[in-house]
């Protein structure tokens, strides 16, 4: 019952061939580990620049909300009383409303409509 098995392994021709299947194997495990870190690499550049949207949409989704992004740029020191710039700029900030000014009195709004909801 294993005469057959056994003359097949112990063929003169028996050690040649394994070694070519072992070669062929050893090529074809190079290609594939090749291949893999060629996906590798695309995979983590493609993540990276992901990640890189990914900041840059968050970053401008939140500036908006940060705590002073909607301050208008205005000089460094108050001006006095009945200064004609800051009358300017009293009569500028009339007319245009900041930037984020309705945001935050929207958020304002809301959060007293949930609190007034609550009680």
């Amino acid at each position: 019952m294993f005469d057959p098995i056994l003359r097949a392994l112990t063929s003169p021709v028996a050690g040649p061939t394994a070694t070519g299947v072992a070669a062929v194997l050893a090529v074809l495990l190079g290609l594939s580990w090749s291949s893999a870190a060629h996906t590798r690499a695309e995979l983590e550049g493609r993540i990276a620049r992901l990640d890189g949207q990914l900041n840059a949409a968050a970053v401008y989704w939140q500036a908006p909300l940060a705590p002073g992004a909607a301050q208008p740029a205005l000089a460094d020191a108050p001006p006095a009383p009945g200064d004609a710039s800051a009358e300017k700029i009293a009569e500028r900030l009339v007319n245009e409303a900041p930037a984020g000014f309705d945001t935050c009195a929207r958020m304002e709004s809301a959060d007293q409509a949930v609190l007034n909801s609550l009680k």
